[in-house]
């Protein structure tokens, strides 16, 4: 017994002197485990089937708390963006679109028509100012054909003097929508002319009918009023 006893732990110093020689030889021996291992541990441990499917390939991960605060506020500025062009949008529609000014002018707390004017040789001129929108359109009716070549011309006349600015070019029929313009402070009247269907830079001819675009100057102001239905 005191032999045995005296022998196991030379025996045991042996095994443990040869498990440090085996680790140490190789040592620098790398090996990556089988791809298989981990689905026999879990195969061999029924209990914890409760669990292979939160681990399972096809399992999508929960979105982490970030990642839904990125995506709301990408949401989020999206409808700003939206919202913004939206605004655009309608702002340009009211301010230069001929739509929109007749829309604003129609329904200004000032708005101003004026009588219709007749044109020397038939058909008549009428205009609806708003001095709080500083704008107005004309509506232009029966007037007469011209001849091949020529045009009319509608023309806003400046109440400081200076050269008239031209608001385009129309055919008989092409007095179907009124002729809108903006900056009603800065104008004085409005004419007819005729001119070649190319237009001119200036008038070249005596008006046919003006408007004068100044409310002070008219008898009776209906403000408030609407356009002719005549």
């Amino acid at each position: 017994v005191q032999r045995r006893g005296g022998d196991l732990p030379r025996w045991r110093s042996r095994v443990d002197g040869a498990r440090q020689a085996v680790a140490w030889a190789f040592r620098s021996v790398t090996a990556e485990p089988p791809s298989a291992v981990l689905d026999d541990v879990l195969r061999r441990l029924p209990a914890q089937d409760v669990g292979m499917d939160l681990i399972g390939e096809e399992a999508a991960p929960a979105r982490p708390p970030k990642d839904r605060l990125r995506w709301l506020k990408i949401t989020v500025m999206v409808l700003l963006a939206a919202l913004v062009l939206g605004v655009g949008a309608w702002t340009v529609w009211s301010q230069f679109t001929r739509p929109g000014i007749v829309h604003r002018v129609d329904q200004s707390e000032d708005l101003f028509t004026t009588s219709e004017n007749p044109a020397r040789d038939g058909g008549t001129a009428q205009a609806f100012l708003s001095r709080d929108q500083n704008s107005g359109y004309v509506t232009v009716s029966g007037m007469p054909q011209l001849p091949d070549g020529q045009a009319y011309q509608v023309w806003l006349y400046p109440d400081d003097g200076t050269a008239p600015a031209s608001l385009g070019t129309f055919d008989a029929n092409g007095f179907g929508e009124p002729v809108t313009f903006r900056g009603l402070d800065r104008f004085a009247a409005v004419g007819i002319t005729v001119e070649p269907s190319s237009g001119s830079e200036v008038p070249t001819t005596d008006t046919l009918v003006g408007v004068d675009l100044d409310p002070t100057a008219h008898t009776g102001p209906r403000y408030g009023g609407r356009p002719s239905t005549n």
